[in-house]
């Protein structure tokens, strides 16, 4: 296949990984038969699951990108983990296939732009602050996950700025009505992408 989608959420992206000391792709299809031990999600502990051909894969950890509550200038973003954790998975799926695009997909804001103050769901206060602060320091946000990412060398071609967009659920997620995610797309993120000059195409949903 020419072009492979992959899925990057900007908020965990918890991957899956086969444990191991160097880094090595694997193409995992899921089939009705399989069988996993455990529930393939968790919130914060690092754990993994076996699946019935009796391969491990390790679920990393649901973390966001450096959280400081208030830091509206995104002072503090990073993504030190996804260079240890993530970015060399994604490098070398593209030295096999440089025509591979990838889009990213964030589960959740981070928690302290939410009315709720929490990353996980089933509340009814699971929902990005409506203040122009907020919608603005969240722009930054993902701009500043693009760019990072382009600085590594990889190029996010699209993102979708909120990942299903009515699950209130158990974990990461946020209820973004539409009209709410077209405050934040034309009124803040295609302007910062503009002053930000970034490329990546934004689409709705997932």
């Amino acid at each position: 296949m020419k072009n492979v989608y992959f899925f990057l959420i900007s908020n965990l992206i918890p991957g899956l990984f086969v444990a191991s000391q160097t880094p090595k792709i694997f193409y995992i299809s899921f089939k009705p038969t399989e069988i996993f031990e455990g529930n393939p999600v968790h919130e914060f502990p690092q754990d993994s699951i076996t699946t019935s051909s009796k391969e491990k894969i390790t679920i990393f950890p649901q973390i966001n990108y450096p959280e400081t509550a208030g830091d509206y200038t995104q002072s503090k973003f990073s993504i030190d983990r996804d260079k240890k954790y993530v970015l060399p998975y994604i490098k070398s799926a593209l030295a096999i296939n440089p025509d591979i695009k990838l889009f990213a997909s964030p589960w959740s804001p981070p928690a302290w732009m939410k009315v709720s103050g929490k990353m996980v769901g089933i509340r009814p206060d699971n929902t990005l602050k409506d203040s122009a602060k907020i919608y603005k320091a969240y722009s930054l946000y993902l701009t500043k996950y693009i760019k990072a990412y382009a600085k590594e060398g990889v190029t996010i071609s699209r993102l979708n700025p909120q990942n299903e967009t009515d699950m209130n659920s158990t974990y990461p997620s946020c209820v973004m009505t539409t009209k709410e995610m077209s405050n934040l797309v034309m009124n803040y993120l295609i302007p910062e992408f503009k002053r930000s000059n970034v490329k990546t195409e934004i689409w709705a949903g997932t």
